[in-house]
């Protein structure tokens, strides 16, 4: 994983477009053919395809809830978790917290986003990222 990670990161930054700034944290659009939107050393990286398919309140929702991932230091934790599932990958509990960790911080940035706007908008910006 490690490995991996430091391979992508050289890759995701050169293909990465700073294109704004949302409450402080650089946004950053990606020309991927996917629907994507995700946050990565501070940083919310969202598919150029995806920033264009989103309203503008859509797209409030999704970065206010990308922010609650950096506030929460959710990819912190989804990293411990899988750091704990690759020393024991025979204990079903292992498999288990890594779902439950993603499970939770998705609930969590979900739930922070509802704080800045409806969960209509929220709903049918996630539809978006689904297809």
């Amino acid at each position: 994983l490690i490995i991996v990670a430091r391979e992508s990161k050289p890759l995701i930054d050169a293909a990465a477009k700073p294109w704004m700034t949302f409450e402080g944290h650089e946004v950053s659009t990606i020309e991927v053919p996917i629907f994507l939107a995700a946050t990565a050393r501070g940083r919310i990286l969202i598919s150029k395809i995806a920033a264009e398919a989103l309203d503008e309140l859509e797209l409030q929702a999704v970065l206010w809830h990308e922010l609650a991932h950096i506030r929460g230091h959710h990819n912190a934790l989804k990293k411990l978790a899988g750091f704990v599932r690759t020393l024991s990958p025979r204990l079903a509990a292992s498999k288990a917290l890594v779902g439950e960790v993603n499970r939770l911080c998705e609930i969590a940035a979900d739930n922070s986003a509802m704080r800045r706007c409806d969960e209509k908008t929220l709903v049918s910006a996630r539809r978006i990222f689904r297809q």
